[in-house]
């Protein structure tokens, strides 16, 4: 069966990806995909 982690890693992980946000990288890639919109909050 797969890891799982637990919940103070689950923290740090959403830290961090809380903490990249604003953030321009270089090098940055283009955005791919669609933005998903939950149409349940229209």
């Amino acid at each position: 069966m797969g890891k799982t982690l637990k919940a103070e890693d689950i923290a740090k992980v959403a830290s961090y990806v809380v903490s990249l946000q604003g953030t321009t990288p270089l090098k940055a890639k283009t955005p791919e995909g669609n933005k998903w919109v939950d149409s349940s909050l229209e």
